[in-house]
């Protein structure tokens, strides 16, 4: 009897002492699960910082790319069968052609806006929006629009209003020198009777002599005032063409 009590008891016993430890054992399970499956703070950190990081250079390449799109056009003129011709060949070439030109008339445009500078000389905006209407008003007539005349000559309107205002610059300081006396007048409409327009009234006559005279002073003394300009200039050449 005592034997059977005692197995029993040592059965108890076991049964206490495992209940106990099969429920640590599922304890640890579980937190070790826990552990595995539930990141850190500091992973968390880093997936954000790193997500970031990716939307950011994300960002940069897309504008990038934009970028490159709409400024290709800046340093490539044209591909032929995916070769690139640079916009450097085409102003090099263009360069070769006319640059010594383009070069001169440069230099005389900024020497007659600085000799107009020292004597006071401007155009008012209203002057130029006169002529400009004048212009459209002509164009009209001939069944031609200002843009149209324009797109044709590769000009747009600031290029015209910027050519104008440079003509009527050149017209006032030049207007002295290209001043045109009624004896001019008398004397080359006595030298050319025969040539002048029978059917025409002497006032038109007399208007049309002193147009031409006009146009033919200012040929001439335009030559020679932008020469005394580049003599008294000191310009300095880098490039020679």
């Amino acid at each position: 009897m005592e034997n059977n009590n005692d197995q029993t008891n040592n059965e108890s016993a076991e049964d206490t002492i495992e209940e106990p430890f099969e429920e640590t054992v599922d304890e640890i399970e579980e937190e070790v699960v826990k552990e595995t499956h539930t990141p850190s703070r500091a992973t968390v950190k880093i997936s954000k910082r790193t997500l970031k990081k990716y939307i950011i250079i994300t960002l940069v390449a897309a504008i990038l790319a934009t970028a490159g799109y709409y400024l290709k056009s800046y340093f490539i003129a044209a591909t032929v069968n995916g070769k690139p011709i640079s916009r450097v060949q085409v102003i090099k070439e263009l360069e070769k052609q006319g640059g010594k030109q383009t070069l001169d008339s440069e230099i005389t445009k900024t020497l007659i806006l600085q000799e107009a500078v020292k004597s006071n000389v401007d155009v008012s905006q209203e002057t130029l929006d006169q002529q400009i209407k004048e212009i459209e008003t002509s164009l009209t007539t001939q069944g031609q629009t200002l843009e149209s005349a324009l797109e044709l000559q590769g000009m747009t309107r600031e290029d015209l209003y910027e050519q104008l205002k440079l003509q009527k610059i050149i017209e006032v300081m030049l207007q002295d020198r290209t001043a045109v006396t009624d004896a001019e007048i008398d004397a080359y409409i006595q030298e050319n009777k025969d040539f002048l327009p029978k059917e025409a009234t002497q006032e038109e006559i007399v208007t049309d002599v002193r147009e031409q005279l006009k146009q033919q002073k200012f040929a001439t003394e335009f030559q020679s005032w932008v020469t005394e300009l580049k003599e008294n200039a000191k310009i300095n050449y880098y490039t020679n063409y």
